[in-house]
């Protein structure tokens, strides 16, 4: 019997283990987030359990390491990771001269002792580029790897071309996670998260080449540049819908009908997809698959499996499963045919299907016989994220289901070379591994009883394959054959290895078509092997496409309203209807499933029918734990409950694959499995199966006591659906290849009309009546009829939070959407929420509307105005696209209440959001957000609006603003922070400027205007509002060149030395500045050496304009800058004598800060914040890019009149008040619950040191802890659950880590401040280093880089 356990060592330092792979030897190697491979030495103990142990460490990695693959000699080994590293390791003693490794007996090697030495570093991927797998060429003279770039490059590993490009494909549009080689070198499979797996295939030869050696001859590294994309696996056709090989291939081009994707999308919560092939090369199994029965039904998770060469459709699929799928590995030994077996167990399945039917008062249709049929069994092993299932080709049911071994994803699975071990590696920082006992899994083949092509296949898959041999001469000697023997040699390697084998004719199925070329079964127990003659035979290697057997037809015509009686007549005239000639030639080999149903005994709470709950992770472990799949030998007939556990010691948990029955009708049941989906389980003394489907049967120890009060007449837990219900049926649920997957018996179809889930419900209902004028209800009913609770759940599961930055979100129907129906609900709660609070105010100066150039941001402005207007509040609406500091600038000016923005900033297209703004002018802070969010929760009902369709300024409730604001705003703007004169002005140096697509263009030429500055150079491209942002992929400036690209061109073509830029809502800026030293080389100056020079420029032209009119009394000036921007703010501060102070990140919070301190007698000159954010003088009391450009260019000005550039300018002022060195950054959070991990850990685990300095002072802002403080409480607003840390390394640098509260991203910021430049630079590098490795990890919490 299986024995697996989760094996409790330290693997890699505490770190996520991503890959494993076995040596011949028996030695396991392994590679994780410690930047390590190790090697490990496998061993069996007296319990029958395996044990490791530690052999030696690899550390040439600079990165996580995410792939380790021997080659199929095994004289190599390949690890690929993070930053583009794919390095080659060999054995030290093993040099170039060839032969194999060395292999030691157990226990020979000395703990930490390297056997392996670098002999190789790939190049090719960028340093951004994490390369997820990598696999080998059959011959071991290629190899293969994909990475996050999208691209997959071949390397040659022969003699002559080792580590030369042998090929670069960049088909896929999104992450490459897996790569697979055929083990007869014909094809090339990947898979990637853009929802394709890809086939590349040899070019065929051209003719007249009949005396030539056979490409499929040559070594992989002289073919691999002959590979192209030869058929695209993306979608397939649901019922009803095309069944040609354009539904599942090549996108569906050409096909009619529905089809269904293949593949789940980018959201499956993994890093990998590595799909399979089996040892002998006839089948491809592809994970991360995703089916559904039929255009009504629901998605099931599964693993697709295609017949070598069969790209048009699948020939089966695995459903069932709770997780997604993410690794597939075939065990690489052939095993013997266990017939008698297999007869058993059809004749079983027959028997209880016929009493199924008999029960259901009715004939059933026939069942399904097994479509494989090969001369030996194959083993396989798939993983979902969080349990094993193996199978075998000749059952219909799972072998075994390894669940609980792991708490966090499985990454990576491989068996050893003769099949004793199944090792399993996870994020959750451990490694297990199954071991089976001789004979477990089936009777081995001998290698000389397997066809030569077939046994050189299998020796490469468990690593014993022979190195090749150069060619010593064309003249055929001895030992090498001639070319036209080699060429016949490869036309059979090309074939498959399968012998068409016909079924008894006791078993065969009323009106089954049997091969003409059928070869008798041998006894039950028997080898079966192919007969020399048989495979000789031209017949036998002919390749036919396989076709529906009988008893897939047979379903098909039940599902078209067939009856069974009429069975055997219509199989008979479909077979009549078959070509003469395609009679003759079906051969059965190629087509193999049916797909086993139920896998996995952790069934999920969302997923599957069932009443029990997963066991939580337990505090603390204190022994081993241990999984061993039960055999289940209770008899077909029996209704005697299992003993209840003996008291003493927990038993060894069972882990067992639960039997679960069809769904009851949509809103009782909610089952991810269609109705046809089951497993049924084996008898037999020492067969690993699942627990059969009896309504007495316990299925784990955790329903001992619930079953045994169940009432006779009820089905046991494992039967009932969530809201214990049991099903109308004991019907077993029956695998059914693809094809068939669609046929339901008339009294088991879901329609539908079938009621949603409960909960999705009331949403849907109640969306359906809010939404009935927009333009999502259609799409909302299409996902309630399709019952797609996953796509229900995220549009309508929850509400778009409504915090301090207002709402920002994307654009959509549903409540989790920026859509009219939620922006009048929270225009609807703001105005009451502002009733209650300001109700004089409110009616005096009403509220203020702007909007930017976004989709729908017009719309959205109109439907708040709307609101007002209904409310009886008059309403400020602007008349064209404003900056959002306008608004900031209005709400000040006129008194109004509040102010909304509508904009999401600089957010991707299809974003967008409704800031908020309170009668201070300043963005809201608590308590306001959670009084809004209240009065929101509370007024949900819609109001009934009056038309705005027409001119809105009609309403004598609704003004526009626009010239009264913009003028004020411009008169202050040159009033208060003009200091240069227009004549002086007009001698500044060239520029160019780009909008990014936004709103700011005219609002700078005004600005400049005033100033009397010269009119920047425009970039046409981009100077114009957009809502698509054609150019960019982030409308952000922050995000270095692809943002700065046209900019940079523009300036160089008119002779221009700096770029400045606006985010598209105008409230952010940025400058560059063109390197005269380097052609074409551009500075971009960072949020905080931006802020450092404004506030200097400010700072030191206010104090001289005051002296210059005689205002000789002293005056208390302030800085502001928020907690995570750079300290040069306030060691100027300190020198020049201002009050400096720091507040939370965001202008809410300095603006906020800034009314206090004028409340006190301070004049704020200047605040900032790293992220572009600059407020100016005393105009507003939030940040402004327009008039920092304007400020900034006459600072320009001043300095090139010096004959200086702003960077010198920037290296004096470092001179004068410390050489401080800033870093930040940030990782993509893009799945709730990511950054709330990191931060547990953080809090759970406190480091004492960072990067090797001890950590003095730590300040977490989500518990009030600063222990830098006396009394260790945080001088900073702080809020329970906030995430923002800030760790101090004595007076040398300080480290900050938060989330963003807008964009889904955690953020790292890092000064140094060491008297010399170069230490502060080298401590930086240092620090930097240390807050991706040690602080935030983001291999083990799932977060991405950014994409250059």
């Amino acid at each position: 019997m299986v024995k697996a356990k989760t094996l409790q060592v330290v693997w890699h330092s505490k770190e996520p283990v991503y890959s494993v792979d076995f040596h011949s030897n028996g030695q396991l190697v392994t590679g994780g987030a410690d930047k390590e491979v190790k090697v490990w030495e496998v061993s069996r103990g007296g319990d029958g359990y395996a044990s490791v142990r530690h052999v030696s460490s690899l550390t040439a990695h600079l990165s996580t390491v995410n792939c380790v693959r021997f080659s199929p000699t095994g004289n190599h080994l390949v690890s690929s990771g993070d930053g583009g590293e794919v390095l080659v390791w060999e054995p030290q003693e093993w040099g170039s001269g060839g032969g194999a490794p060395p292999r030691r007996a157990l226990g020979d090697e000395a703990e930490g002792e390297a056997l392996w030495r670098r002999c190789a570093a790939l190049k090719g991927h960028g340093a951004q580029s994490d390369v997820m797998d990598v696999c080998w060429a059959p011959d071991g003279t290629a190899l293969a790897s994909a990475a996050i770039d999208n691209e997959v490059i071949l390397f040659g590993w022969g003699a002559k071309r080792r580590g030369e490009h042998a090929g670069r494909f960049k088909n896929h549009k999104h992450f490459v996670q897996g790569v697979a080689w055929d083990p007869a070198q014909q094809f090339l499979v990947t898979q990637s998260a853009d929802r394709t797996c890809r086939v590349y295939a040899l070019k065929p030869p051209a003719g007249g080449r009949k005396n030539k050696v056979s490409q499929y001859l040559l070594p992989a590294g002289d073919t691999a540049r002959d590979l192209y994309c030869a058929h695209t696996l993306s979608r397939r056709a649901l019922a009803g819908g095309c069944t040609g090989a354009g539904a599942a291939a090549d996108g569906g081009g050409g096909s009619k009908g529905q089809t269904q994707p293949l593949f789940a999308d980018e959201r499956v919560p993994t890093f990998f997809r590595r799909p399979a092939w089996s040892p002998d090369g006839s089948l491809l199994v592809v994970p991360a698959g995703v089916h559904k029965s039929s255009a009504e039904g629901r998605e099931l998770n599964t693993a697709y499996v295609y017949g070598r060469g069969q790209w048009g459709s699948p020939v089966m699929h695995l459903p069932g499963h709770p997780k997604p799928v993410v690794v597939a590995r075939f065990c690489p030994v052939l095993f013997g045919r266990d017939d008698g077996m297999a007869a058993q167990q059809q004749q079983q399945q027959q028997q209880q299907q016929a009493g199924e039917d008999a029960a259901e008062g009715g004939a059933g249709q026939a069942a399904a016989a097994h479509p494989i049929d090969l001369p030996y069994k194959m083993v396989l092993a798939v993983a979902t994220l969080d349990s094993v299932v193996l199978y075998d080709t000749q059952s219909t049911v799972p072998l075994a289901v390894l669940g609980h071994l792991h708490y966090d994803s499985i990454t990576d699975l491989a068996w050893s070379s003769d099949g004793q071990y199944l090792a399993v590696s996870s994020r959750d920082c451990y490694c297990s591994i199954a071991a089976f006992d001789d004979g477990e899994l089936g009777t081995p083949l001998p290698v000389d009883t397997l066809p030569a092509h077939i046994a050189k296949r299998v020796a490469a898959a468990q690593r014993r394959a022979e190195p090749l041999q150069p060619p010593t001469a064309a003249t055929p000697g001895p030992g090498r054959p001639s070319a036209k023997k080699a060429a016949a040699q490869a036309a059979t390697a090309s074939k498959l290895a399968l012998t068409p084998v016909a079924q008894p004719a006791a078993a065969a199925t009323p009106g089954a078509i049997t091969p003409a070329t059928a070869q008798p079964l041998p006894s039950a127990g028997q080898a079966h092997v192919r007969p020399a003659d048989t495979a000789a035979s031209p017949s036998c290697r002919k390749r036919i496409q396989p076709e529906a057997l009988p008893t897939a037809l047979a379903a098909s015509k039940v599902a078209a309203g067939v009856r069974p009686t009429e069975l055997p007549a219509a199989v008979a005239a479909a077979a009549q209807q078959q070509p003469a000639a395609k009679k003759q030639k079906r051969i059965v080999p190629q087509v193999v499933g049916p797909a086993p149903a139920v896998v996995g005994d952790s069934q999920q709470a969302n997923a599957e029918p069932c009443s029990h709950r997963e066991p939580l992770a337990p505090a603390a472990v204190e022994a081993p734990r241990r999984q061993v799949p039960e055999a289940v030998g209770s008899q077909a007939g029996s209704d005697a409950m299992p003993a209840a556990p003996a008291a003493g010691p927990k038993p060894v948990r069972r882990i067992v694959a639960e039997s679960v029955g069809p769904p009851a009708p949509f809103s009782a049941a909610k089952s991810s499995l269609p109705a046809e989906s089951a497993a049924s389980g084996k008898t037999g003394a020492k067969r690993i199966t699942p627990t059969p489907l009896r309504a007495a049967q316990a299925t784990s120890q955790q329903f001992n006591g619930a079953a045994s009060q169940q009432p006779a007449a009820l089905p046991a837990p494992c039967e009932l659906s969530r809201d214990g219900v049991p099903p109308p049926t004991g019907r077993r649920i029956t695998p059914v290849p693809v094809g068939a997957a669609v046929a339901l018996p008339p009294s088991e179809e879901r329609t539908g009309t079938a009621s949603a889930p409960r909960g999705i419900a009331a949403l849907a209902a109640a969306l359906g009546a809010a939404a009935a004028s927009t333009r999502g209800k259609q799409q909302i009913e299409q996902l309630v009829e399709l019952e797609n609770e996953q796509e229900l759940q995220d549009l309508l599961g929850e509400r778009l939070q409504f915090g301090t930055a207002g709402l920002r979100g994307l654009m959509g129907p549903g409540y989790n959407r920026m859509n009219a129906v939620t922006v009048q609900q929270t225009t609807q709660g703001l105005l009451r929420y502002l009733q209650q609070r300001e109700p004089e105010q409110l009616q005096a100066g009403g509220i203020v509307i702007g909007y930017d150039g976004r989709h729908n941001s017009r719309e959205f402005a109109r439907i708040v105005a709307a609101c007002a207007v209904a409310a009886g509040v008059p309403a400020w609406l602007f008349s064209q696209l404003v900056p959002t500091p306008l608004v900031a600038a209005a709400v000040e000016q006129l008194g109004c209440a509040a102010g909304v923005m509508v904009t999401a900033s600089h957010n991707p297209a299809a974003y967008n959001g409704y800031k908020v703004f309170w009668s201070n002018a300043c963005q809201i802070i608590p308590p306001h957000d959670a009084g809004i969010a209240a009065a929101i929760e509370a007024e949900l009902a819609l109001w009934p609006l009056p038309p705005l369709d027409g001119p809105a300024y009609a309403h004598e409730l609704v003004q526009d603003p626009l010239q009264l604001v913009s003028e004020t705003y411009y008169a202050r703007l040159k009033c208060q922070l003009c200091f240069r004169g227009a004549e002086a002005n007009a001698a500044a140096p060239a520029l160019a400027y780009t909008a990014l697509h936004g709103v700011g263009t005219p609002w700078l030429l005004r600005a400049f205007s005033e100033f009397g500055l010269p009119a920047p150079v425009l970039v046409q491209q981009q100077c114009q509002p957009d809502p698509d942002f054609p150019t960019v992929s982030f409308p952000n400036p922050e995000e270095g060149e692809g943002a700065w690209r046209l900019a940079f061109q523009a300036a160089e073509e008119a002779g221009a030395s700096l770029a400045f830029a606006n985010d598209p809502d105008a409230d952010r800026f940025a400058v560059a500045e063109r390197d005269m030293q380097q052609p074409g080389a551009w500075t971009c100056f960072s949020g905080n050496e931006i802020g450092a020079m404004l506030a200097e420029w400010v700072l030191r032209n206010h104090c001289q304009r005051r002296r210059q009119s005689g205002q000789l009394a002293e005056e208390k000036l302030a800085f502001l800058a928020s907690t995570v921007s750079s300290c040069m703010l306030g060691a100027i501060a300190a020198k020049e004598g201002v009050h400096f102070e720091q507040t939370l990140t965001g202008f809410k919070w300095l603006g906020n800060q800034a009314i206090k301190l004028e409340a006190k007698g301070y004049v704020v000159l200047f605040a900032f914040e790293e992220a572009l954010g600059f407020a100016m003088g005393t105009i507003q009391r939030d940040k402004d890019g327009i008039s920092a450009a304007a400020v900034f260019a006459e600072l320009a000005a001043d300095v090139y009149a010096r004959g200086e550039t702003l960077a010198q300018h920037w290296q004096a002022l470092r001179q004068r008040y410390g050489a401080f060195e800033y870093r930040s950054g940030y990782f993509v959070a893009d799945r709730p619950g990511l950054s709330q991990a990191v931060f547990a850990r953080l809090r759970s685990a406190v480091p004492s040191s960072l990067g090797g300095h001890a950590v003095t002072a730590i300040r977490d802002l989500g518990t009030g802890v600063d222990t830098g403080q006396p009394d260790g409480q945080a001088v900073l607003p702080w809020q329970a659950g906030d995430l923002m840390i800030t760790y101090s390394l004595g007076q040398d640098a300080m480290i900050t880590v938060r989330a963003s509260g807008t964009e889904p991203k955690l953020k790292y910021y890092l000064e140094t401040f060491c008297r010399d430049a170069s230490q502060s630079r080298q401590l930086a590098d240092q620090l930097e280093a240390a807050v991706e490795q040690e602080l935030v990890q983001p291999q083990a919490h799932g977060l991405k880089r950014p994409q250059a």
